[in-house]
């Protein structure tokens, strides 16, 4: 495994070196992605549910792990693990707001990445839970700001968010737009905020969510037989 160095090196080596994003047999990938590469450490990344967005942030956190970088991934599956640990770092919600608490992690995590004398990434997943468009959008404000003049030791901010409020305040920043998701990908960031919603059955999440889960076993069964 070679170092990483950069935002960049992580997603090199999150779609040169894992099977699930790439296309086997013939076939689509299982986590057919589209990336528009830029100059910078700031990465945003979209997709409807069940694309493969968290999938993604696991192995990217694993990449940090094993790349010398230290990883501060902040997810809801952090916020539901319960225990102490949790609860320091992500508050409680029996008495704070699920949108104060949002708010919160991003601007600790920032504090946190301005304090570290390592290198680190900090990994934002949905930071706009629970908040309304306006503070949603000062969430993306406070990361824009910050990632114009991130410290040194940062070598990656990754944002995942379905927000246009939050995500179309990182327009104007230097950045990677990273899509999630099967048919036709919006060509930027800026595409994709002004793409129009289209309602989905909520019956077929479930069914979308185990057939992702499916194509990426078995593109790693596949993996395992060829070794």
């Amino acid at each position: 495994m070679s170092k990483a160095a950069s935002a960049e090196d992580l997603l090199k080596l999150l779609f040169e070196d894992f099977v699930p994003f790439r296309a086997y047999a013939g076939g689509e990938a299982p986590i057919p992605y589209h990336w528009v590469r830029g100059n910078s450490n700031l990465v945003v990344i979209t997709g409807d549910n069940a694309s493969g967005k968290s999938f993604a942030r696991r192995i990217i956190t694993q990449l940090c792990r094993e790349t010398e970088i230290e990883p501060m991934a902040i997810s809801m599956q952090g916020r539901t693990t319960g225990g102490m640990m949790s609860a320091f770092v992500y508050g409680a919600e029996d008495y704070e707001s699920t949108g104060q608490i949002s708010a919160r992690t991003v601007t600790m995590g920032i504090k946190t990445c301005r304090s570290r004398q390592n290198a680190h990434m900090v990994f934002w997943d949905e930071p706009d839970l629970g908040l309304s468009d306006s503070w949603a959008a000062g969430v993306g404000v406070a990361i824009a700001e910050f990632s114009r003049a991130l410290p040194e030791l940062t070598k990656g901010v990754f944002v995942v968010s379905h927000s246009k409020s939050l995500v179309s305040q990182l327009l104007d920043v230097p950045h990677h737009f990273v899509h999630f998701g099967e048919g036709k990908p919006p060509a930027d960031l800026a595409t994709w905020c002004k793409s129009k919603v289209k309602p989905r059955s909520i019956e077929q999440l479930a069914d979308e969510s185990h057939k992702r889960f499916k194509l990426i076993q078995a593109a790693l069964n596949a993996n395992k037989a060829k070794v």
